[in-house]
């Protein structure tokens, strides 16, 4: 479970301002839809950035708390999904955002 603290991985974020505000850094999944990048470390999220065309992506390192306010408005915009240790062509997993959401909220009420 990714969201668990004790025994599972601190996933890694790149995040720009933009006047609209933050925005994540997207994977493209084969269905077309976008998917959010998340990353196990600060040098794959480093990795990932050179690899973007867009400029202003700062790696950021979210608390469980920040990350489920990320997943729930990316809910609001219409992303379902998540990646793990994307790269051009693949990415190590693929979440369903909703049941992060889930999953943190019922760890929330522990």
């Amino acid at each position: 479970m990714l969201l668990n603290t004790q025994h599972e991985v601190q996933p890694v974020m790149l995040v720009r301002m933009t006047p609209q505000g933050p925005e994540f850094a997207r994977w493209r999944i084969n269905n077309g839809e976008d998917a959010i990048a998340m990353f196990l470390d600060v040098a794959s999220a480093q990795k990932y950035q050179d690899s973007l065309q867009e400029r202003g992506w700062k790696v950021w390192k979210p608390t469980v708390l920040e990350l489920l306010t990320v997943f729930r408005g990316c809910l609001q915009l219409g992303i379902h999904n998540a990646v793990l240790e994307p790269d051009i062509s693949s990415a190590k997993r693929i979440f369903s955002i909703q049941d992060l959401v889930m999953a943190g909220d019922s760890l929330a009420k522990e």
